[in-house]
Parts: C-alpha cells; sequence; structure tokens
C-alpha cells in the first residue's frame, strides 16, 4: 500500500487481527486482538526498511 494515501485496512487470519493505518505519510498498527500489543506499541513508521512485527499472528509490515 502506498504510504501517499490514507488507509485503514484490517487484515485477519485463524490466528487473529491486525488493523493497519497509514496516515500522513506513516504506517502503524492501530489495533490487533494478540495478547502482548508489541505491534500496536511500535508505533509509526515511514523508512525504507522499518518493519512492524506480530509473532503472534505471524504478521509482518514492511516499509519498502
Amino acid at each position: 500500500l502506498p504510504l501517499n494515501a490514507d488507509t485503514v485496512k484490517t487484515y485477519t487470519t485463524e490466528k487473529g487481527y491486525n488493523t493497519v493505518e497509514i496516515k500522513d505519510g506513516v504506517v502503524f498498527v492501530s489495533t490487533a486482538d494478540c495478547k502482548n500489543q508489541v505491534c500496536v506499541k511500535k508505533g509509526k513508521i515511514n523508512l525504507k526498511g522499518e518493519t512492524i512485527a506480530c509473532t503472534p499472528h505471524l504478521f509482518l509490515v514492511e516499509v519498502k
């Protein structure tokens, strides 16, 4: 997804869900149903190579 277009998208699998938001050129996980919430606590990223990982859900966000 491009960082220059505000977007909200929820990804759901049998392991759970993660909601990813892109706003004002940054991307972040706004909500997730994992116990540790590491992906939500990671905050906003926007630089090439930065990642947000949710290991319980096997979910990864990467800026390319």
